[in-house]
């Protein structure tokens, strides 16, 4: 992407203590970093801006009941690949979509209440979407890395 924005050695240290502690006081990053406070809060701000980091609550699915997930790999023939993933990714089941190249058209993780839970989307609810036509599903025994703990280059 010849777009990207080009991240200095502070921008970099600066996104490695969000990704520990998204709170941190900006007085504290510019203590451990030995910058000034306002340099800090002017790369956050830009950082933000430009989209580059996300500053979020992510809640763990298992304390809202949702103890199931699973990695569903889906094909689609007869409609638009846009247009089935515009529709899938709108459900509450749905944790993560992305369109693929290779052997699915989209990969899903999924996160439900229970294996009935799980079976029920399979069968009623993405095997009945127009344009799906076949799906592989893989249950998520452990979790070993989380999408937050991504240190990057």
């Amino acid at each position: 992407m010849s777009d990207s924005p080009v991240l200095d050695s502070l921008d970099q240290k600066i996104l490695a203590l969000l990704q520990r502690d998204g709170r941190m006081a900006y007085t504290e990053m510019a203590r451990r970093l030995d910058v000034a406070e306002g340099t800090v809060r002017k790369r956050v701000s830009r950082l933000l801006d430009e989209g580059i980091v996300h500053v979020v609550g992510i809640v763990d699915p298992t304390y809202l009941g949702r103890t199931v997930t699973a990695i569903v790999g889906v094909r689609t023939e007869g409609r638009d690949v846009e247009d089935v993933v515009a529709e899938v990714r709108t459900w509450d089941e749905v944790r993560y979509a992305a369109a693929c190249a290779g052997t699915y058209d989209f990969i899903l993780e999924v996160v439900v209440g229970s294996n009935e839970e799980l079976y029920d989307f399979l069968t009623r609810r993405l095997r009945a979407t127009p344009g799906v036509v076949g799906s592989d599903t893989s249950l998520v025994m452990k979790t070993v890395k989380k999408r937050h703990e991504w240190k990057g280059a």
